[in-house]
């Protein structure tokens, strides 16, 4: 072949392979950006979840568990005491405290979450309209929790106004117990479920850690991570013990 049309297509090859290279370049680009974007999407969504499942967590519940953890701290170093022995003030006073946290998250989500979740979803919109689509509107779980809290309050001081009938009362508040339950368990699959479909989108390593995350945060004590105020707790009960002790010896 003449040395001439061997340059030739040298070049031509050359220029081919740079436009292959430019457009490759630019596919990855882009492919990057849509994976930040659906990463950013994902990590909201995650604190929507959170934040809902603190709102909806009951306070009550909350309490009995906080205490219940304590009690078995102190039971594990040898103090044992039963939980109808604590005292009806320190529920109350714990009860509150845990009731200001729920209320803190509802306006975590109000304030911080929700406008930079649109601003995200957005974004993300432009490469997989038909996932954020469906993403779209979950900000307003955190409405529609209140109005769920709402409606039971006044369904109850409606019965309660309007029914003699002390059975039927009781069955009523059951009922929508059971009903505003449900309906909380409802929003919870729903977010668990888009959580897993944007998971797939970012990757196999972020699919694999939600569906952990998911798995191992159902409890209400890894909710309010109880066990992170063990060292403090510990710290209480060996100072408790010291002083016991000197005591003892006086």
């Amino acid at each position: 072949m003449d040395i001439k049309v061997i340059v030739s297509l040298v070049g031509v090859s050359g220029i081919v392979i740079a436009a292959v290279m430019s457009s490759y370049g630019y596919m990855y680009r882009s492919r990057q950006e849509y994976k930040k974007n659906s990463r950013k999407v994902l990590y909201l969504l995650l604190e929507i979840r959170y934040s809902v499942m603190k709102s909806i967590a009951d306070p009550k519940q909350v309490t009995d568990e906080y205490i219940q953890h304590l009690l078995s701290k102190f039971s594990a170093r040898g103090i044992n005491s039963d939980n109808d022995e604590i005292d009806g003030g320190m529920r109350e006073l714990v009860g509150s405290h845990i009731h200001n946290v729920i209320t803190l998250s509802i306006s975590d989500i109000e304030e911080r979450l929700i406008p930079e979740y649109d601003r995200a979803l957005s974004e993300f919109a432009k490469d997989n309209p038909v996932v954020a689509y469906i993403l779209r509107g979950r900000e307003g779980f955190n409405n529609l929790i209140k109005l769920t809290e709402e409606y039971q309050d006044k369904s109850m001081e409606y019965c309660n106004d309007n029914i003699p009938i002390d059975w039927i009362k009781d069955v009523v508040a059951e009922t929508a117990k059971e009903v505003k339950l449900g309906s909380y368990k409802d929003i919870l699959e729903t977010l668990d479920e888009d959580v897993i479909r944007l998971a797939k989108v970012c990757g196999r390593r972020d699919f694999n850690n939600c569906k952990k995350l998911i798995s191992n945060s159902t409890s209400v004590g890894v909710l309010m991570n109880f066990k992170n105020l063990d060292r403090y707790i510990d710290k209480y009960i060996n100072n408790l013990i010291i002083a016991a002790n000197k005591n003892a010896q006086n």
